[in-house]
């Protein structure tokens, strides 16, 4: 059972990694209306991991509560993804701002790190000099608002995942 648990931690971190490498890959590429537009699904949610199928178990019943686990992974996924989307069909993007000064906003924001003295400070400076048609006060609301949708994006994520991990876990 161990050895299972192992697996599938091991691959959820796999497909964890994949999954964000392909997301950037699609945002710098700018495709995300044309996926959008379609009615597929980027990724195959229905799909059980070889490595569970091929798997030699000597108890049937794991095996059938293991499958079962990832089918009712696969609905909720499906019903999450749903939702996400039409959040998404409900938000501005870039916050009424166009994307070009949106990746430079991230891009100056991002030269700073939290190691550096005052670091704050010196990024508020390189901001209103590259902006200088924006006042402070939108500067600061769009570093927050950034700031906090990064944090929430990576909390629901990693939640996600911790609540899948739980799940099968608990099933055992």
């Amino acid at each position: 059972i161990n050895f299972v648990k192992d697996q599938q931690t091991d691959i959820i971190g796999k497909l964890n990694a994949e999954y964000q490498d392909t997301e950037q890959q699609i945002m710098d590429l700018g495709i995300e209306k044309y996926i959008s537009s379609t009615s597929d699904t980027v990724v195959s949610s229905e799909i059980i991991p070889e490595e569970v199928l091929d798997s030699e178990c000597p108890y049937p019943d794991l095996m059938d509560s293991l499958i079962q686990a990832f089918q009712s992974l696969s609905q909720r996924y499906q019903g999450r993804l749903q939702s996400l989307k039409e959040q998404l069909e409900k938000t501005d993007k870039f916050c009424g701002w166009c994307p070009d000064d949106h990746q430079q906003f991230q891009f100056t924001v991002s030269m700073y790190t939290h190691d550096i003295p005052n670091y704050r400070a010196l990024c508020m400076d390189m901001l209103l000099r590259q902006f200088p048609d924006r006042t402070r006060l939108e500067l600061v609301s769009f570093f927050f608002y950034l700031k906090n949708t990064a944090e929430a994006d990576r909390d629901a994520t990693s939640s996600f995942f911790l609540y899948c991990l739980n799940l099968i876990i608990c099933t055992y």
